[in-house]
C-alpha cells in the first residue's frame, strides 16, 4: 500500500500524527470511516430556527404559547430521545415522534398536514445556515482517496441523511464516500453495532481493516456549537461496542 502520508496537505490537520502512525503501521488497513459533525462539518445549532418556526405556526393559528415554553419542550424532546436510545438498544427516535412529544408538552394539537410541514421545516433548517467543511478536510479526503475506501457514519439528530447528502454534494465532498450511513435511515444510532457493520459491508472490508475518525474524547458529543480540537482516531475491531470508547449519541443537530 502506498504511504498514506504522501500527499497530506499542510492544512489537513484532520489527519493527526496518531492517525498516520495507525494506518501506516498496518498494511491491512483498507478503509477509513468518519463521523460528520465537528469532524468533517463545522458545528451548527438550529434550535432557535426550529423553535421560532413553531412559535410562528402557533401564533398564526391563534394559539398562545411563549417561546420559552416551546424551547423547554424542544429540550425535553431531545432528552426523551436520548432516554429511548439508551433503553431501546439505541433506537433512533423519528422527527415525527419528537414533534408529537413537543406538542404534548405544550398541550397543543395540530392538523396532520401542518405537522408534516413542520417536520419538513425542522429537517431542512440546515439551509438557514449551512455548515462548511472544516479547515483541511477537502485536502485530507483528496489525499486519502487513492489509498482507502471511505465512509461516513453519522447520527443525524433532526437533519436527515437525505438533506446531509445534498449539503455534501453542494460542498463537492459527497463523491469521496463509497458509503454514507445515517441513523435516521437505519432507525438506529451509534453505538449500535449495525451502524458500523453497515458501512464496513458497503466498503467490503472487515472491522480489523478500518479505522474510524471522530470527535476527540468521544464519538458523538453532539451539537455543542464549538470546536473541540482535532478528531480522534480509533481502530474498528470485533466487539465494537465493548472495545470502542463510545459515550453515546446526541439528538440536537
Amino acid at each position: 500500500m502506498q504511504d498514506p502520508s504522501y500527499a497530506v496537505h499542510e492544512k489537513a490537520h484532520l489527519i493527526t500524527i496518531p492517525f498516520l502512525e495507525t494506518i501506516g503501521a498496518c498494511e491491512l488497513i483498507e478503509a477509513v470511516t468518519f463521523d460528520l459533525w465537528n469532524t468533517l462539518f463545522t458545528n451548527r445549532n438550529y434550535t432557535e430556527f426550529r423553535v421560532n418556526y413553531l412559535a410562528n405556526v402557533l401564533k398564526e393559528r391563534g394559539i398562545a404559547r411563549s417561546r420559552d415554553e416551546i424551547l423547554e419542550a424542544y429540550v425535553f424532546a431531545n432528552e426523551y430521545a436520548m432516554r429511548v436510545g439508551e433503553q431501546e438498544n439505541y433506537r433512533q427516535v423519528t422527527n415525527e415522534e419528537k414533534l408529537e412529544y413537543i406538542l404534548e408538552r405544550i398541550r397543543v394539537d395540530l392538523p396532520k398536514g401542518v405537522k408534516a410541514t413542520a417536520v419538513k421545516r425542522f429537517e431542512e433548517a440546515i439551509w438557514y445556515d449551512p455548515p462548511l467543511l472544516k479547515e483541511g478536510v477537502a485536502e485530507t479526503l483528496e489525499a486519502l482517496e487513492p489509498c482507502f475506501g471511505m465512509a461516513i457514519i453519522s447520527d443525524t439528530g433532526v437533519t436527515p441523511g437525505r438533506v446531509v447528502r445534498r449539503v455534501l454534494r453542494d460542498l463537492g465532498a459527497l463523491h469521496f464516500f463509497k458509503s454514507t450511513v445515517f441513523s435516521d435511515e437505519m432507525g438506529l444510532c451509534k453505538p449500535n453495532e449495525a451502524m458500523f457493520r453497515t458501512a464496513l459491508n458497503e466498503l467490503g472490508v472487515g472491522p480489523s481493516e478500518a479505522v474510524h475518525v471522530g470527535s476527540q474524547g468521544s464519538w458523538d458529543e453532539g451539537d455543542l456549537g464549538e470546536d473541540q480540537g482535532d478528531p480522534d482516531v480509533k481502530r474498528i475491531e470485533a466487539g465494537l461496542r465493548d472495545k470502542l470508547d463510545i459515550t453515546g449519541c446526541r439528538y440536537t443537530r
